[in-house]
């Protein structure tokens, strides 16, 4: 939509508006003293070990970019005053470096003396005294001798080495001062430093004392080393003249110009005195009236006298800190208006603040046109946990321009900007972070993915740390570039997009499971066939009241197990277990025989005994057998060869008979040679035949169908030969011929083809010659097969297949007689393993029959004699068994009758153990029912067996299913409880939530990366390889540095652009970036509330604006402005602005959000904060929406409020200049001590005032001066009001009051003031100090300082709403009302939560129910112990709310989980079921987490934090403690505290004079502090803060360190004296050994 002129003209005068307020805020400074700090070169010594600056000339040793360096220069120590002189000088002259120190002219000593009139028999005199003598110096000259050397040779060049130290540690101070004043002051303070200082009394009168030209430096402090270092800014000393002091009419025509001119061929170089030089030279003449002025090139000091007309310019370099110039803004504004003047649109928001009509509608229109979020994939890419709030931030980005958050403090604010950054980056956009200072940012670059920071550039005021970020940027998108592939990056995006849905797959099923767990216990159930129904709790309770009836039943019985035995089963059960007598139970101990385990049956032995009678019968007919020689000699072999003897010989008999009946002549004798072993001529007969027959039975059928000719009297065998030469000369392809061309082969075979045919067909090729062969070799093996049975039998007549077949039933008759002889063989293996059997005539037929029939009757006698031992056996086991100590009678009784073969007598005796065995088995089924159900229900059968005559059994058995049925019912309760393994599905979801953190984290790293190559064009990547070669060139030390560096912002310039991400206060916003509309997609500006009107241009390069910021906190104020110009300034550009005052210069940005954003989003998680700490400014500030304590502790965290209220002190000054010495005093000491407390070691530190900027710049010195530059740098210490520490935060934050009753005390009750102490209250991580030096009485009600100081001395705790005194009335309630009418009392939410609560309370706990965590949201239960440790209790019970309400509780959990909260969920059928089970898991969790009880809360340390010591040697711990109290101040700072009693007769003013005690009067001091110590030793290290403590002097630093090796000498000392011993136990201590016979 095309601008109106009405817009642009409003656009235009808003604009102007901006500019001229800038300019009113901008205060002309004309002389160098008003400035916040300088530091004159000149006033640098020239110590070059320790100092250097370029303004002494180059130094090879430092690169160009090193202006000054100033190195720590540790204190001289003095030496040691001669020991004779030691107990003569005047110690408080002897560390005056102005003045020689004295001797006393005379002194006082005590000696120890053996008292004259002590009686060792009487109590009442000392035996030893002190007395006193006067020793003058006059009498020991040699004292003067020694001290005169001492003074010329040790004191004198000792007082050199110091002044020198002086000098060195006066410049490092102030170079400490502005390091810290730049922290407190932030951005907008710049340090410059200054050249050319111009002295002159101007036309108009005006005395002017300033430099003329600027450059920007960057001051680098390294605690470690001890070392300052001024360098160059980021971007360069960017050298400009500076003639704002002057007036226009002042300022001589084009002078300005000139001198930027001149100062181009400096190449930026600050030393480049030529071109310095020649620009002050001419400068100095322009300002003189005809060239009058004078520049003194040489002069590092400036001019001192009064200003003159005549100006006067000194070379004098400075270094300055004073408020940064609007000079980038004005440019912007500058710019920006040139852009409207000519532009067709203006940006939506900007447009906005002109209050346009139409500026909603180009609003809509810009959003359709720009997507950070795709609403049919609404992944929102947070590598970090995020909440609801910061997710909805993403949303209404998405479809608003502006979005405002409300971000108080400690409520994530950084965390939840990286998120944002990354999810940005993740979709192409173009991001801009910036605030007010760098304080708020400097935190958010470490908060970003590792990945992706690249792809951010910090721009937050440090050269070294710019210089790092730029660096550490273009090395990666380079390397990264080099890396990058499109298709692997679309691939990877494409998997973790589907690991993310597998993920966020399986969580959803979880979380199905986890909520149909806590579902399942709302569901209706029916259990053990309907017996039981209801809810799992419902059923629970049921089982506790029925536990009183059923209780007897003490056996845990399956769920799935049905009961096995009736209540008639039962009492069946306890009759017989009554029943059974005494005998009975003996007889149930005797062994009676059972039929077949001890007899056997009475058919079986009967049918023993039938064939025991027969067996022997068979053995008397072969008995005659076994008698003759042959069976003697095989009687005793084993059978199996008896066997083998048989099984050969019936073998043999058989095959000998069938081969006898065939009817052939020659079978006689081949059988007969066959068993004389006559085998060889019939094995070759056989063999020969075998191989005649094989294969030509087929062979002669086609022969006998085929005719052949052949001449009569032809050789056929010759024939055959021919026939086969012939067939191989065709084969070969030989042919026939013809006449004379007939082969040779052919004409000598011719009668074969011209005589022989076959069937007809003459032999003339291969297939006829191949037939012939055939039949001719057929005939001929025929033919030899019957010339081999010639003599045997004669051949048959007829065709040759008739034939073949006579020859094959000959064959295999023979085949049949040949087998004889393997028989035999056979046979004669069998019998030869028989030693002594002689080898009978095998052609004998009627010896072998013999030896078969001996072998027979063997076998015969053998089953005889088995038979016979089988009947003895069983004799013998009855025997045996009716012989056992514990035997029946009964089985007595079978022997006698088994021996009178009486059959029938065993039948009757067989059934007399029957009718016995039924009597007994009837016992052993109530001994067996016992050990069965004893399986099942051990304590019943036990209880039963104990007791069955019991009458109470007879009621207990009847109702035994129903109490079976109560302990099933317990078991489904059980098992119910248990069917799940919630804990673990718990774990997982937080593995899963882990798991897709990280594939978020790389998902967005990839699509970032993706989105900023797709936009580098190969330009921008050039420029980019280009800065990073002329960047290495700024780090030499060569005369081309400044040229490198000018190429590299000139490469740099033309890649910005590749760089997606930028992270910068303010004021760079406007000195780098070049204004054009929606520069950048998305502009965060963190801590809006204190951007003011400064602020605005950001909407004209913004696409979207998120404002971050809190109303509650400290906002711009108009200081040095009149507000009338402000007014006038409206009237005249804004005057048609409906919202005119918005544009105040006391509005912030955040206001304007908040006039012009409908769409707010608060973030109440506070993480930063103990809870007693924001409680303050809750109630303060947020009573609304109050901030919502989540940061969790150990049970060793610091005591959250400390108060110290200065009696003393008193107020002196006024307005901001007003301080409170005492308080200072008391609260640096309280510093000091903590820094000494190990409770402390890696804490930050901060000191906020109440009131005024003196106190602050009072209590800073003193701590520099007790603490060191390096420990405070270490700590992060400053010191300064609310503002320094806005957007900041500490450990530990002391606040001092300052106000005083000695001064009228106004009261704080402005808006600003409740900002300012919200701020001041909401920094302090662990632990807030207070210091006041009023009374509640001395501050008017409405004062802030009341409402701070009441909230210290009575912080109101949400425990108060605890328990408390009404938990025995809730005890009462709780076991009176009838639960199903009445409802449980405020502000519980069910009856079960009440009795959780009071099983709880009564363990000792304390219980806050319904806590009230996020928006709305409460959990059922919290534990707190008196140190604040907490553990959330959630009950589960049987009402459910729906899934959807189950979902978020279950994400509110996740979160706080997050946060660092630890749960534990106790569901309502587990705790009925058993409560005392059900809570030991919670005793449990409460130890791990270290949560005591009241009872059991563990004593407080009374040291300065509440951690207890992790020394092993609380003697050691409180020895060191006692010590610590003297190391707590200044190098020479006398102790306020009273010393210990034993040490009152010597005090001392500071450690100087400590350093100066003789070694006879430090011997003393030792001994008498190991006097007041227990067992007179203590730990050695100890000792010389325990002998400071005494002399009532705290030190630190290197006199300390003097003074403990001094101590440590005379402890030696002692030591050899014996005085003293030193031994080692868990640490290494000092013992006094000898008390009474040391005299000093």
């Amino acid at each position: 939509m095309p601008i109106l002129d009405e817009t642009r003209d409003k656009a235009l005068r808003l604009i102007d508006y901006l500019v001229a307020i800038a300019r009113l805020r901008s205060k002309i400074i004309r002389d160098v003293r008003d400035y916040e700090r300088v530091l004159w070169m000149h006033e640098i010594p020239r110590e070059p070990k320790y100092c250097f600056t370029q303004a002494w000339g180059a130094n090879q040793e430092y690169d160009q970019d090193i202006w000054i360096e100033i190195k720590k220069y540790a204190e001289p120590i003095p030496d040691q005053v001669p020991e004779i002189c030691e107990q003569w000088v005047n110690s408080a002259t002897l560390y005056k470096t102005d003045d020689f120190p004295e001797l006393y002219k005379s002194i006082n000593i005590q000696i120890r003396e053996q008292n004259p009139d002590w009686n060792p028999e009487s109590s009442e005199q000392e035996q030893f005294i002190v007395v006193t003598k006067i020793l003058q110096l006059t009498d020991y000259p040699e004292v003067s001798t020694a001290w005169e050397d001492f003074l010329y040779k040790k004191w004198i060049p000792w007082t050199e080495l110091h002044k020198r130290w002086q000098s060195v540690q006066k410049v490092y101070t102030k170079l400490f001062n502005i390091h810290q004043d730049i922290q407190k002051l932030g951005e907008e303070y710049e340090l410059i430093l200054g050249i050319g200082f111009l002295t002159w009394r101007t036309p108009s009168g005006q005395s002017v004392r300033r430099h003329m030209i600027s450059a920007k430096a960057n001051l680098h402090f390294e605690a470690r080393l001890g070392k300052f270092t001024i360098t160059p800014s980021a971007d360069g000393a960017q050298l400009a003249p500076e003639l704002d002091m002057l007036t226009i009419e002042e300022q001589p025509l084009r002078a300005e110009q000139a001198a930027k001119d001149g100062l181009i061929s400096s190449d930026d170089n600050t030393w480049d005195r030529s071109s310095i030089d020649s620009v002050l030279s001419t400068l100095s003449n322009l300002l003189g009236n005809s060239g009058e002025g004078e520049y003194y090139a040489n002069n590092l000091t400036p001019s001192q006298g009064t200003a003159q007309a005549k100006p006067i310019v000194d070379y004098a370099p400075a270094l300055i800190l004073r408020k940064r110039s609007a000079q980038g803004l004005e440019s912007t504004l500058k710019k920006i208006s040139e852009e409207i003047e000519t532009a067709d649109k203006i940006p939506p928001e900007f447009l906005s603040l002109c209050e346009e009509k139409g500026a909603r509608q180009a609003t809509e229109e810009h959003e359709k046109n720009n997507h950070i979020y795709n609403e049919t994939d609404p992944i929102i890419y947070f590598p970090k946990p995020s909440n609801e709030q910061q997710r909805q931030i993403i949303q209404k980005l998405q479809s608003t321009t502006g979005v405002l958050v409300q971000g108080p403090p400690g409520t994530g604010k950084s965390h939840t900007i990286a998120n944002l950054i990354c999810h940005l980056l993740a979709t192409g956009q173009r991001i801009l972070v910036t605030a007010k200072t760098p304080r708020a940012l400097q935190v958010l670059h470490k908060q970003l993915p590792q990945k992706v920071r690249p792809l951010c550039i910090n721009l937050l005021g440090s050269s070294v740390a710019e210089q790092r970020s730029l660096e550490a940027s273009v090395t990666g998108i380079l390397s990264e570039h080099d890396r990058w592939d499109d298709k692997n990056a679309d691939e990877s995006i494409r998997q973790l997009n589907k690991e993310i849905k597998e993920l966020k797959s399986e969580k959803a099923e979880i979380n199905h499971r986890v909520r149909s767990i806590r579902e399942s216990e709302t569901f209706q159930q029916s259990i053990i066939d309907g017996n039981y129904s209801g809810t799992a709790a419902k059923i629970a309770l049921r089982l506790k009241r029925e536990s009183d009836e059923f209780n007897w039943f003490q056996d845990k019985i399956k769920y799935d197990l049905d009961v096995p035995y009736s209540s008639g089963d039962l009492t069946k059960l306890r009759n017989g277990i009554v029943s059974i007598t005494p005998e009975i139970e003996a007889e149930l101990m005797l062994e009676v025989p059972t039929i077949d385990n001890d007899l056997p049956p009475a058919d079986i032995l009967g049918n023993l005994m039938s064939q025991y009678f027969d067996a022997k019968t068979r053995y008397s007919k072969v008995e005659s057998f076994l008698n003759s020689q042959i069976g003697r000699t095989i009687e005793n072999i084993d059978l199996n060869t008896i066997h083998r003897i048989i099984d050969s010989l019936s073998k043999l008999n058989v095959a000998v008979e069938k081969v006898h009946k065939r009817p052939m002549p020659w079978i006689k004798e081949a059988v007969h040679d066959m068993l004389i072993e006559k085998i060889t001529p019939w094995k070759e007969l056989f063999r020969a035949l075998t191989s005649d027959l094989e294969g030509i039975k087929e062979c002669a059928q086609k022969i006998d169908k085929q005719s052949l000719n052949v001449p009569e009297g032809l050789n056929r065998r010759q024939l055959l030969t021919d026939a086969k030469n012939l067939k191989q000369h065709f084969d070969k392809g030989g042919k026939i011929g013809w006449g004379p061309f007939k082969p040779k082969i052919v004409r000598d075979l011719n009668y074969l083809i011209r005589e022989v045919k076959i069937d007809a067909c003459p032999c003339d090729s291969s297939n006829t010659l191949e037939m012939l062969i055939e039949n001719l070799t057929i005939r001929q093996t025929i033919d030899h097969a019957w010339k081999l049975w010639e003599g045997k039998s004669a051949r048959k007549a007829g065709p040759l297949f008739l034939q073949v077949a006579e020859l094959e039933e000959l064959h295999k008759v023979f085949k049949n007689v040949i087998a004889i002889f393997d028989l035999l063989r056979i046979a004669k293996e069998s019998i030869s393993v028989v030693q002594g059997l002689i080898e009978s005539e095998w052609h004998n037929a009627a010896a072998v029959a013999d030896l078969l029939e001996t072998c027979n009757a063997v076998i015969v006698n053998n089953d005889f004699r088995k038979i016979s031992k089988e009947l003895h056996q069983h004799v013998k086991k009855i025997e045996t068994f009716a012989n056992r100590p514990n035997a029946h009678a009964i089985a007595k009784k079978a022997l006698p009758i088994i021996k009178n073969w009486n059959a029938e007598g065993y039948k009757k005796y067989l059934l007399e153990i029957a009718n016995l065995n039924k009597r007994l088995a009837h016992a052993k089924w109530v001994k067996n029912t016992m050990d069965e159900l004893s399986k099942f229900a051990p304590i019943l059968v036990a209880e039963l067996s104990a007791e069955p005559t019991n009458q109470g059994w007879e009621v207990r058995l009847k109702q035994f299913e129903d109490a079976w049925a109560w302990a099933r019912a317990n078991s489904w309760l059980r098992d119910f409880l248990n069917k799940e393994d919630l804990p673990s599905l718990e774990r997982r979801l937080k593995q899963i939530d882990n798991s897709i953190q990280t594939k978020l984290e790389e998902l967005s790293a990839i699509c970032a990366w993706k989105f900023c190559f797709s936009r580098m064009g190969n330009h921008q990547r050039q420029h980019l390889i280009g800065w990073q070669r002329e960047n290495k060139g700024t780090k030499g030390k060569g005369k081309y540095v400044h040229t490198h560096r000018r190429n590299a912002q000139a490469h740099f310039k033309e890649c910005r652009d590749a760089v997606p991400a930028w992270i910068m206060p303010l004021h760079r916003v406007y000195e780098t970036v070049a204004p054009s509309p929606g520069t950048f997609d998305v502009i965060i500006v963190d801590e809006a509330s204190q951007c003011g009107p400064e602020a605005l241009p950001l909407t004209y390069l913004a696409k979207r604006l998120l404002v971050v910021g809190d109303e509650h906190q400290i906002s711009p104020e108009a200081v040095g402005v009149e507000r009338s110009q402000i007014h006038r300034l409206m009237e005249e550009k804004l005057s048609d602005f409906e919202h005119a005052d918005s544009f105040d210069i006391e509005n912030s940005l955040f206001a304007h959000g908040k006039l012009r954003f409908n769409n707010r989003i608060v973030l109440r998680e506070h993480f930063r904060c103990m809870p007693e700490i924001i409680r303050f400014s809750n109630d303060l500030c947020y009573h609304a929406t109050p901030l919502i304590p989540l940061r969790q502790f150990s049970s060793q965290r610091l005591e959250p409020l400390k108060r110290v209220h200065v009696t003393n002190g008193y107020r002196e000054g006024s307005e901001s200049r007003v301080i409170n010495r005492p308080e200072a005093e008391v609260l640096v000491e309280a510093v000091v001590q903590c820094c000494n407390d190990e409770h402390y070691d890696g804490k930050t530190m901060g000191v906020i005032i109440l009131q005024g900027d003196a106190q602050a710049a009072l209590i800073e010195n003193m701590l520099l001066e007790q603490l060191g530059a390096e420990e405070m740098e270490q700590r992060r210490l400053i010191c300064g009001d609310p503002y320094s520490f806005q957007g900041d935060e500490r450990h530990i934050i002391f606040l001092s009051m300052v106000a005083a009753p000695n001064e009228r005390i106004g009261a704080f009750t402005k808006p600003t003031d409740q900002r300012r102490f919200n701020v001041a209250a909401s920094r302090a991580q662990d632990q807030m100090w207070l210091f006041h030096s009023v009374t509640l009485n001395d501050l008017s009600k409405d004062c802030l300082r009341r409402r701070l100081l009441e909230y210290f001395l009575n912080p109101t705790s949400i425990i108060t709403k605890a328990l408390g005194t009404e938990a025995e009335e809730l005890r009462r309630l709780a076991q009176t009302v009838n639960r199903q009418i009445e409802k449980p009392p405020a502000p519980y939410d069910s009856w079960f939560e009440v009795d959780v609560a009071l099983h709880i309370a009564s363990k000792g706990y304390r219980v806050i129910p319904q806590y009230p965590v996020l928006e709305n949201k409460r959990i059922d239960l919290v534990i707190e112990d008196v140190k604040g440790q907490q553990l959330a209790v959630e009950c589960d019970g049987d009402h459910w709310h729906g899934a959807e309400q189950y979902e978020k509780d279950m994400e509110r959990q996740r979160m706080l989980e997050r946060c660092g909260w630890n749960f534990h969920r106790i569901r309502e059928c587990a705790y009925y079921a058993n409560p005392n089970e059900t809570m030991d898991a919670l005793w449990q969790e409460l130890y791990r987490h270290g949560i005591h009880s009241i009872s059991e809360t563990p004593v407080k340390n009374t040291s300065i934090g509440t951690k207890e010591s992790n020394d092993d040697s609380p003697k050691k711990f409180q020895e060191i403690r006692e010590a610590q109290f003297s190391y707590q101040g200044g190098d020479d700072r006398k102790q306020t505290a009273q010393p210990a009693e034993s040490s009152k007769t010597l005090t001392l003013d500071n450690i100087q004079e400590a350093l100066a005690l003789k070694r006879a009067q430090l011997s003393q001091l030792i001994v008498e502090t190991l006097k007041t110590r227990p067992n007179y030793s203590c730990v050695k290290d100890a000792l010389t803060g325990l002998v400071l403590k005494q002399l009532g002097v705290i030190s630190r630093g290197i006199p300390r360190e003097a003074f403990n090796r001094k101590v440590n000498q005379t402890l030696n000392l002692l030591k050899s004296e014996s005085i003293v011993e030193i031994y080692k136990s868990k640490n290494v201590r000092v013992r006094l050994i000898k008390l009474d016979n040391y005299l000093f």
